[in-house]
């Protein structure tokens, strides 16, 4: 069975809530999007670095908002330091290499409270439909595994910390390293898993 809804309202409520509802195991849902097909955020998925990536996943997963003091409680005071530029960086190459179209941009925005000339973000923002694109590639590119990782983060916290670092440093240095080398862990995963001899 197929559905199509046409609208040029991309933050109609009634909007999200069919998307939401649509979003169930087994269905493929296609948000025309002239820049962001699923393809394109497949692709950008697998590019983008680390924290941009870690950012962008949150966005998603939130229906197209973060708040920037959860994020912060979570993964640490400047934890929204620098992850947009690895976003960034990921438009330009893609436009660059021609996997993007000239013109696109970054599919998030921040938010400000606006009540200074400089502020902390207050979040970033995804319009839903982005939303709904983003989450699903996330889900294509790196599906959900078995395992724990709270348990290795919760281990190499403490890992850091029994060699002196404050807590504060011991989850900052943890993140760091999992963000550094998250694509080298894959490969080492994906070759533990690779059947003898193959």
């Amino acid at each position: 069975m197929r559905f199509v809804l046409e609208t040029s309202d991309d933050d109609n409520e009634l909007n999200t809530a069919l998307l939401e509802a649509a979003c169930r195991p087994g269905t493929t849902v296609l948000v025309g999007d002239d820049t962001w097909t699923p393809e394109r955020a497949d692709r950008f998925v697998r590019e983008v670095k680390g924290r941009g990536r870690q950012l962008l996943r949150a966005v998603a997963e939130g229906g197209g908002w973060l708040d920037g003091e959860k994020y912060r409680q979570k993964y640490g005071e400047n934890a929204l330091l620098g992850p947009t530029s690895s976003i960034t960086k990921t438009v330009t190459k893609g436009i660059k290499e021609k996997w993007l179209p000239e013109g696109a941009v970054l599919p998030l925005t921040s938010t400000y409270d606006g009540r200074s000339s400089w502020s902390k973000t207050d979040g970033y923002r995804l319009p839903p439909h982005l939303a709904v694109i983003f989450r699903n590639a996330f889900a294509r590119v790196y599906p959900a595994r078995r395992g724990n990782p709270q348990a290795v983060i919760k281990h190499l916290v403490e890992l850091y910390e029994e060699m002196g670092h404050s807590t504060r440093d011991a989850r900052e240095f943890t993140q760091e390293f999992l963000e550094q080398h998250a694509d080298d862990l894959a490969a080492w995963l994906e070759d533990q898993q690779a059947p003898a001899g193959g």
